[in-house]
């Protein structure tokens, strides 16, 4: 076992490499882009590696779970490059959100790629400076340790509060899923979003913000129980069928992956049996391709369709990648053609306030506006969404170094919400702490492709109002 000396030179020593190798990227990007292409694989390395040396966690840790999924949003396309992996519909091959009239130049490429290098190193940074290890987490608690008995409240209280809204909400969570089924098979994947027929948004979607976190909170209240897994598990397992019919493209995953590891926090899983879960993994990603390429289509799945996925030349693993990297190309048209056209105040500032009601912000004469809809609707005049990154909203808050900032204060937050669960002593010793972290997570993990309002407003109207029930109930037994 390393010493902490010897984790901080260990540290220092790959913060220097890395360094050099981003020096290096610098001045030879024009030349050689491959060098940057590259820089995602070590800034991944890089990350996981140094969060687990100071926080003393495991390699599959909740921070692996974020970074992983934040890295190949960010960056997934040039991960692709650097292995000389190319589709016809990259970023680069023609206009931007096709009616953009931009097509990006190789020179534009990998000037955004330098920047979104360093905006994810700034988040990591940020993270990785303001999380308490294991050690500090564990001596702190231990000066305040809660008493067994409000433990034991902490437990029943979850337990209750997330078994009642998992009861309440599972027959409105799958009855939402099979209409999105019907729909999405009718008039395609986009009409959820807009049109007449769109299900998304609403007091329904704020509602269902509950369920996840639901289930977290039942499963750590029953202590991870045989009965409790049976329940979550059948429930996750008829909701996330039916999310892929309907062609959701990665909510469920993020919380498979999650369950996976919170399953082996309270369970023993050998590596045979991450391998059998990898495998299913795999077959999960390839039929995800299967329904990404039919979801616009009235979703019409043929045998050639499922035979070309599991079959053809392109894997669907690559796909899945260009598919998730595809974010990149908010922070490309911003960088090089965007800056400056947000006609509205700060984001961050009327997400924060906004975020119980957007009507609050009126009081300050400020308007609520989703920066998705905004680019897609209102700036593009399409009629589909192109989503959002948060390194893009990074930037049309606070430009080219004033995002980098922004970058670094958000990676600080999801770092102090993250360290919670990498000590897995914290389940037991903590679980209010723990639950908050972990159903925390399922909510951040994608921020890497969203931004700052919607992932605020979940954050409360999930996580927070469930860990404020259990708080109450047990603040008593202080």
């Amino acid at each position: 076992m390393m010493t902490n000396f010897a984790k901080i030179h260990l540290t220092f020593f790959l913060t220097i490499c890395l360094l050099a190798y981003m020096t290096a990227c610098y001045f030879f990007m024009e030349r050689l882009p491959a060098l940057v292409h590259w820089a995602g694989y070590l800034i991944f390395v890089y990350g996981v590696t140094t969060w687990k040396l100071k926080m003393d966690s495991k390699w599959f840790s909740p921070y692996t779970i974020f970074f992983l999924f934040f890295v190949l949003f960010n960056y997934g396309q040039p991960l692709m490059w650097a292995l000389n992996i190319h589709q016809e519909r990259e970023i680069g091959s023609g206009p931007l959100f096709f009616v953009s009239g931009y097509t990006p130049t190789t020179q534009d490429l990998v000037a955004t790629e330098w920047y979104v290098c360093l905006g994810m190193l700034a988040f990591h940074f940020g993270a990785l400076f303001f999380a308490r290890n294991n050690a500090a987490l564990i001596e702190k608690m231990s000066l305040a340790a809660p008493s067994e008995e409000k433990i034991e409240a902490a437990y029943i209280a979850m337990r209750k509060i997330g078994g009642a809204i998992v009861f309440l909400l599972t027959p409105i969570a799958l009855y939402s899923k099979c209409r999105e089924v019907v729909i999405a098979r009718a008039h395609g994947y986009s009409a959820l979003y807009y049109g007449e027929n769109a299900t998304q948004g609403g007091y329904l979607q704020i509602v269902m913000f509950l369920f996840f976190p639901a289930m977290v909170a039942y499963l750590i209240g029953s202590r991870y129980s045989k009965r409790a897994q049976r329940i979550v598990y059948g429930i996750f397992g008829a909701y996330s069928t039916l999310g892929i019919l309907s062609g959701d493209r990665g909510g469920w995953i993020y919380s498979l992956v999650i369950l996976i590891w919170l399953h082996g926090v309270y369970n023993k899983i050998s590596w045979r049996k991450y391998a059998i879960y990898l495998a299913i993994g795999l077959v999960g990603v390839h039929l995800l391709s299967v329904v990404t390429a039919a979801r616009n289509t009235g979703f019409v799945i043929t045998g050639e369709a499922i035979e070309e996925a599991f079959w053809g030349e392109r894997s669907p693993i690559v796909g899945a990648i260009y598919e998730m990297g595809g974010s990149m190309g908010i922070i490309t048209y911003f960088l090089n053609r965007g800056e400056g056209i947000y006609p509205y105040g700060n984001t961050y500032l009327t997400s924060i306030l906004g975020v119980v009601s957007a009507r609050a912000l009126s009081l300050f004469g400020l308007k609520q506006v989703a920066l998705s809809g905004w680019f897609s609707q209102d700036y593009l005049g399409i009629n589909w969404g192109t989503g959002f990154s948060m390194l893009g909203e990074a930037f049309v808050n606070g430009g080219y170094y004033g995002g980098l900032f922004y970058m670094f204060v958000i990676g600080a937050f999801i770092g102090k919400l993250l360290q919670f669960a990498s000590n897995t002593l914290l389940a037991t010793t903590a679980p209010l702490k723990f639950f908050i972290s972990v159903a925390g997570l399922n909510v951040v993990v994608g921020f890497a492709r969203n931004h700052s309002f919607l992932v605020l407003k979940n954050l409360l109207y999930g996580v927070g109002l469930i860990a404020f029930a259990v708080w109450y109930i047990t603040r008593k037994r202080r």
